[in-house]
C-alpha cells in the first residue's frame, strides 16, 4: 500500500457536494497528524481492551536492546510512548533466594510525577533487591535500584516495549513528480502485507476528520482580534 493510494482514498471521503478541495500539500500535513491522533486514541485503552492492543501492533518496537550506564541510557529516536521495561540484575551479595553473581530479569515499575517521595518514604515500596523502578527524564531512561545488593549486569541489560513514532508520510507536492517513484512516495507501513485493512480505513476517515475539523473552523477571524489587541 503506497502513500498514493491513501491521498485518493481520502479524496473519495471528501468527495461530496461543494466538498473542499484537497492538495497533496494538504495530504503532506493531515495524514501524518491523522495517524498521530490514531495512535493517541488508541493507547489510551492499550492496557484495558485486546482490540485497540492489536490495531496499533504496527506501531510498536518490542524487546528492544539498550545498555545502562550508571543507571540510564539514551531512548531511541523512534520513541513516542512506554509499554514494558525488562531489566537483568547481577547480585552482589546472597540475599533472598538469589546467591552472589546470580543474574535474574526484573520487571520494574515507572515511577511518575509526584510519586517518588512518597515511594522512598514508605519502607514498604521503596527500592530493594526485588522491587525497581524506572523514570522517563528527558529523552534518557533512568533506573532505579538499591545499589547495595545488585546492579545491572553487564553488557545488554535493559530491554524496552514501546510505541514508536510513525515513518514519515509523504507524497512529493510537484505536480510533474512521477507518484509511482519510490522516492516520491511512501509506503504505508501500518498495512498487513499491501491490502487495505480495517486500521487503514480507520485513518483514512482519521485524515478526513481533522481536515474538515481545520477547513470548517477557520481561524482567521482569532487571529485578527488577536493582531488588533496588540
Amino acid at each position: 500500500m503506497k502513500a498514493i493510494d491513501a491521498y485518493r482514498d481520502v479524496q473519495r471521503e471528501l468527495d461530496k457536494y461543494e466538498s473542499p478541495s484537497f492538495s497533496v500539500g494538504d495530504f503532506n500535513y493531515f495524514f501524518p497528524l491523522a495517524v498521530s491522533r490514531y495512535i493517541d486514541h488508541n493507547y489510551k485503552f492499550f492496557d484495558v481492551m485486546q482490540k485497540e492492543v492489536d490495531d496499533i501492533r504496527s506501531f510498536l518496537t518490542l524487546a528492544y536492546p539498550l545498555t545502562l550506564a550508571s543507571g540510564k541510557v539514551s531512548l531511541p529516536e523512534t520513541y513516542r510512548h512506554m509499554l514494558h521495561v525488562k531489566v537483568a540484575m547481577k547480585f552482589k551479595t546472597a540475599i533472598g533466594r538469589y546467591s552472589n553473581d546470580q543474574v535474574e530479569e526484573f520487571y520494574p515499575d515507572r515511577l511518575k510525577s509526584g510519586q517518588k517521595g512518597f515511594r522512598f518514604k514508605n519502607a514498604f515500596s521503596r527500592p530493594n533487591y526485588k522491587q525497581y523502578y524506572y523514570e522517563i527524564a528527558g529523552t534518557d531512561i533512568q533506573l532505579v535500584w538499591d545499589s547495595t545488593v545488585a546492579d545491572p549486569n553487564a553488557g545488554v541489560n535493559l530491554w524496552i516495549d514501546f510505541v514508536k513514532e510513525p515513518d514519515l508520510i509523504y507524497l512529493n507536492p510537484d505536480k510533474t513528480s512521477d507518484f509511482g517513484l519510490e522516492v516520491n512516495n511512501t509506503t504505508l507501513q501500518f498495512n498487513t502485507g499491501t491490502k487495505r485493512n480495517y486500521v487503514y480505513f480507520e485513518i483514512i476517515g482519521k485524515c478526513r476528520e481533522v481536515f474538515l475539523e481545520n477547513i470548517e473552523s477557520p481561524r482567521f477571524p482569532v487571529a485578527a482580534q488577536q493582531n488588533q489587541q496588540q
